[in-house]
């Protein structure tokens, strides 16, 4: 779990300058962002909003280096996700403004620590591919997927309600790993499978 723009209070200035992230540490704790290992994966948090800002993300060198340690640390065989709110791609010219700061920075650094796979979302429009599709080599086969609008009402560019499903497995001493996009189908009250995009992590 990490925090959203959503998750500091906009109208009340005092507690946004004293005690931003109370809410969202009375719903998940005080080590909400933090790093989750399993046996075949690891999963970094990072905190990409800042007090002084309601909209706008940032990374900053201390969290690009922080992670990097945390990748470097992975086990082999493990899938290694970085998830941060404000994204590091997008996908049309109107979104480019919600680039977190610092992405540049974070995408070569965390690409070259063995990241897989950096989820976000705040921009409300799903994507999933390359990130060397917009930063070139540097990105070493580094993916993004961006979550479109799960539960809420605020839709964008007449796109459903939609959700990801990721899908990681050691086959044959080689990783293989997917993301599946279900839409909500109002008819029938459900999330249905409408894409999924295979990502080539490598072995």
């Amino acid at each position: 779990m990490v925090p959203g723009n959503h998750d500091l209070p906009l109208f009340d200035p005092l507690s946004r300058l004293l005690c931003p992230y109370r809410g969202f540490r009375r719903c998940f704790g005080d080590g909400a962002v933090a790093a989750g290992r399993l046996p075949d994966l690891l999963v970094v948090g990072v905190d990409s909003t800042r007090r002084w800002r309601h909209r706008h993300g940032e990374i900053s060198p201390a969290q690009v280096d922080a992670v990097s340690r945390r990748l470097r640390r992975a086990q082999a065989g493990q899938l290694r996700v970085v998830v941060v709110h404000h994204p590091l791609d997008v996908a049309t010219r109107a979104d480019e403004a919600d680039i977190a700061r610092g992405a540049r920075e974070a995408v070569t650094a965390w690409a070259l620590a063995g990241a897989d796979l950096v989820l976000s979302g705040h921009v409300h429009a799903a994507l999933c591919r390359p990130l060397a599709e917009r930063y070139g080599p540097v990105a070493r086969g580094c993916w993004t997927a961006l979550a479109g609008t799960a539960t809420s009402r605020r839709l964008r560019g007449g796109h459903p309600n939609s959700v990801k499903v990721i899908r990681h497995a050691l086959v044959a001493g080689e990783r293989r790993c997917s993301v599946e996009r279900l839409d909500y189908d109002e008819a029938c009250g459900a999330f249905r499978p409408v894409a999924v995009q295979a990502l080539d992590i490598g072995g």
